[in-house]
């Protein structure tokens, strides 16, 4: 519940209901970020790419808008890549809002393999950027 709450402050209309929630977490991967005293900072949904079984793909990443601002989303990024590097991808697919400034520079502390420019993906006026990065060590590409 706390996810879709997360989710909701985040992304607020378009935010994953409980009925696309539900698949992605028992069949993919879910991951929660919290504090030592048990506050969830932000989450990752991470899904296996349907093409290339080398590649995850970040379906959503976020970090709560009270605890922005103080290098968690770095910091979560930077575990989150090791994680799916351990769990045997190679690399790592998702698509952000061009507007999104300081999620475009946290995603490209990893090396750029592919980047597209998708106009109107998710409709009218809803351009994105798909990202394809090379997990790894994250401090080969310093920014």
């Amino acid at each position: 519940m706390r996810l879709l709450e997360m989710e909701k402050a985040l992304f607020q209309s378009d935010a994953v209901t409980p009925f696309t929630l539900v698949p992605l977490v028992t069949y993919q991967r879910a991951y929660l970020y919290q504090d030592t005293k048990g506050n969830h900072l932000g989450y990752a949904l991470v899904l296996n790419h349907s093409q290339l079984v080398d590649t995850a793909y970040l379906f959503s990443y976020g970090i709560l808008p009270q605890y922005q601002g103080k290098g968690l989303g770095r910091l979560g990024f930077m575990e989150l890549s090791q994680i799916l590097k351990q769990e045997g991808f190679d690399k790592l697919e998702l698509t952000v809002s061009p507007d999104n400034a300081g999620a475009l520079r946290i995603y490209r502390l990893l090396p750029v393999l592919k980047e597209t420019y998708l106009k109107n993906h998710y409709g009218e006026n809803q351009d994105r950027i798909c990202l394809i990065l090379k997990l790894g060590n994250i401090f080969n590409n310093p920014s």
